[in-house]
C-alpha cells in the first residue's frame, strides 16, 4: 500500500510504500507520479487543485488515526472540506464555461468551413455547387407559386485571348471585378453565381419577359463601359448573355432551364458577341426582331485583339 506524507497546510507532497520491505524505500514526489487524473486535459489545473484539497484532508485523516487530533484540527478539517466543496463548485462552473466556449468555437469553425465549401474564393460568389442548389430551390418555388423564373448564362468574350495576352493574373483580376459589376445590376432577390471559368449564371425570380430582356441588356452594356484596372485604359471587356424563362404551361426542370440559357448564349456568340440572345421560351413572349443598343465609345478596343461587337439583342428559335 501507498502512504501519503506531508504537511496538512500544504497538502500531500510525497508517496511511499507503507511496507518498506516491499520496496527499495525511496520516497517518490507526488509531482512525479502520473495518473489519468493528473494528465486530464484541458482542465488539468482544476483537477490538480481539487486533488490538492483531497490530499490535505487525507493527511488530516491519517493524523487523526494516530490520536493527534485536537479541537483545532477538527475545525481545520471542517474548513478544508468547505473550501473543497466551494472549490469544486467553482471548478465545475469553469468547466461548464470551457465547454460552452468550445461549442461556440466549434460552431463558428463549422460555419466557416460550410461557407468556404459553398463560396468561390476568387469572386466571393456562390460556387457551382451552391449555385445548383439555389437553382433547384428557385425552380421549385416557381413551380409552387406559378411566378416566372428567368436564367441568364453569360461569359467573357475572348477570355482565352485575354489570359494569353495579359497572363492569368490579369484574367483573375478581371473576373473578380466583373463579379462586382454584375452585382450592382441586380436586385437583392436575384441569385448570382460563378458556374466555372469565365462563366456566370444569374437567376431572376418573379420577372416578366420584357424585364429579362432589359436586365440582360443593362448587364452587357455596364460591363462594356466598365474600366478594368488589369487592362490598358483604351481596352475594354465585353460579355455575351443567353436568357431563358420558365413557362407556366410547361414547367422546366432545373437542368433544362440552364441548358436553354446555355443554348441562347451560344447563339449570342454566333451573332457576334457583346450582346444578348433570347431562347425561344422567352422570345415568344417578347416578340420578334432585334433591338439596337447604344453604340460603344469608338475609342474602346476589345481586349485580346479585334472582336466583332453586335450591340444587338437577337432572338433564337
Amino acid at each position: 500500500m501507498l502512504k501519503l506524507q506531508g504537511d496538512p497546510a500544504e497538502g500531500v507532497s510525497t508517496m511511499r510504500p507503507s511496507n518498506p520491505s516491499a520496496s527499495s524505500g525511496t520516497t517518490r514526489p507526488l509531482s512525479e507520479t502520473r495518473s489519468p487524473l493528473m494528465e486530464a486535459h484541458p482542465v488539468r489545473r482544476s483537477v490538480l487543485g481539487l486533488w490538492a484539497g483531497v490530499s490535505a484532508i487525507l493527511v488530516a485523516a491519517s493524523l487523526m488515526t494516530d490520536h493527534e487530533a485536537t479541537a483545532t484540527l477538527w475545525l481545520w478539517v471542517g474548513a478544508s472540506a468547505l473550501v473543497l466543496v466551494v472549490g469544486l463548485a467553482i471548478r465545475v462552473r469553469d468547466l461548464e464555461r470551457f465547454i460552452v466556449r468550445g461549442r461556440e468555437e466549434l460552431k463558428r469553425h463549422h460555419e466557416r468551413l460550410q461557407e468556404a465549401a459553398l463560396t468561390d474564393p476568387m469572386t466571393g460568389l456562390p460556387n457551382r455547387r451552391h449555385l445548383m442548389e439555389r437553382l433547384d430551390q428557385e425552380v421549385a418555388r416557381s413551380d409552387r407559386s406559378g411566378a416566372p423564373l428567368a436564367c441568364l448564362f453569360l461569359d467573357v468574350d475572348g477570355f482565352a485571348e485575354i489570359n494569353n495576352h495579359y497572363l492569368h493574373e490579369a484574367g483573375d483580376s478581371i473576373l473578380a471585378s466583373l463579379a462586382g459589376v454584375l452585382r450592382r445590376q441586380l436586385r437583392s432577390s436575384d441569385v448570382l453565381g460563378r458556374y466555372g471559368g469565365d462563366e456566370f449564371v444569374i437567376l431572376l425570380p418573379d420577372v416578366e419577359a420584357a424585364q429579362v430582356e432589359a436586365i440582360a441588356t443593362r448587364i452587357y452594356r455596364a460591363v462594356a463601359r466598365h474600366r478594368f484596372r488589369a487592362l490598358p485604359p483604351r481596352e475594354n471587356v465585353t460579355v455575351s448573355v443567353g436568357a431563358s424563362l420558365t413557362c407556366r404551361d410547361a414547367p422546366m426542370v432545373p437542368a433544362e432551364l440552364l441548358k436553354t440559357a446555355d443554348e441562347a448564349l451560344y447563339q449570342a456568340k454566333e451573332a457576334g458577341r457583346n450582346g444578348v440572345a433570347l431562347h425561344e421560351s422567352l422570345a415568344v413572349h417578347v416578340g420578334s426582331g432585334s433591338v439596337p443598343s447604344d453604340e460603344l465609345d469608338s475609342r474602346n478596343k476589345p481586349a485580346g485583339g479585334p472582336r466583332p461587337s453586335s450591340g444587338r439583342v437577337a432572338r433564337t428559335g
